[in-house]
């Protein structure tokens, strides 16, 4: 995705066509060798993919933490790692077990992936790569409507391969369909409506609705800024702009409210409760690029005059 955003328009300039060439090859590569890997990211029963880590020792920023814990195993350690390579480390959503779900964001992404490459190969006059990134595409999207979703509940959840069930844990994660242009206008419009009706808060989407755990971050009352950035542009996108600009009104007051008193800020807010009294395990930290950047984000799409 940020290949596309840099990307030189005119591949009429051989140094252009170059850039992209290159560019392309390289994400190629990785997209091979380690998420469609089946000894590692891709799970062949399935044909979807998963979060992995072979390391199965403490992770480095662990050390110096002496709460010890019987169920520390290797495996305990492997799991904690897949749970951060998602980016949520940590929440519930995979109850320590990250290396045997299927989730919803990373395989959104990877259709994502296989969307833009065909679009680069057709740019590269690669007719039958495009043809070949097409029908990727395609396939992943009927094995994300099989696994991941719900029609009853009206909402995307990540897959437990290894006991053959649906999770019921409700989280953000259902809006990364509808962020890289997947879902369909139904399943889009059901999810729509269980965001504002489970997730909205005074101060914008809440990440999860589990309440269970204080220690977990990427759960209830937390806002994150990423996460506030891929819903409102997932609704505006389909159509729900009203909704959109409604809950990016919430987060921009929330970090405007902040920021007036402390000139400051924050990684994350409570939406819940329009204060910085967030879950977690470490205390709320100071600036953040990714705050900044959705803030600016936000004014640049909703707010810049015509």
């Amino acid at each position: 995705m940020m290949v596309e955003e840099v990307r030189p328009d005119d591949l009429s300039i051989k140094e252009n066509k170059e850039w992209l060439e290159e560019a392309y090859k390289i994400i190629i590569h990785e997209y091979k060798n380690n998420w469609m890997n089946p000894g590692t990211h891709y799970v062949s029963t399935i044909g979807l993919n998963r979060y992995y880590d072979a390391i199965s020792k403490k992770r480095p920023e662990s050390w110096g933490n002496d709460n010890v814990d019987t169920h520390n195993t290797p495996l305990f350690y492997q799991n904690e790692r897949a749970e951060c390579e998602s980016g949520w480390d940590f929440s519930n959503r995979f109850d320590q077990k990250a290396l045997n779900y299927i989730p919803v964001d990373l395989n959104s992404l990877l259709y994502q992936y296989e969307m833009l490459f065909e679009k680069w190969a057709l740019l590269l006059s690669k007719d039958d790569e495009a043809k070949y990134w097409k029908e990727q595409a395609s396939k992943r999207k009927i094995l994300i409507d099989k696994y991941l979703w719900n029609q009853e509940d009206g909402m995307y959840y990540d897959y437990n391969f290894k006991n053959g069930v649906q999770s019921s844990y409700k989280s953000l994660a259902a809006v990364y369909p509808l962020w890289v242009g997947l879902a369909s206008e139904d399943q889009a419009r059901s999810v729509k409506t269980n965001i504002v009706d489970l997730f909205e808060f005074d101060g914008g989407v809440v990440t999860s609705l589990d309440k269970s755990h204080q220690k977990l971050q990427w759960n209830y009352p937390n806002g994150w800024p990423p996460l506030q950035w891929i819903t409102v542009d997932s609704l505006n996108k389909y159509g729900y702009t009203a909704d959109a600009k409604r809950i990016a009104d919430k987060w921009i007051d929330l970090n405007l409210k902040y920021f007036d008193s402390t000139g400051k800020f924050l990684e994350k807010y409570n939406v819940v409760d329009l204060t910085i009294n967030t879950t977690g395990s470490y205390p709320n930290q100071d600036g953040f690029g990714w705050t900044n950047g959705v803030y600016l984000k936000i004014l640049d799409t909703f707010y810049k005059k015509k």
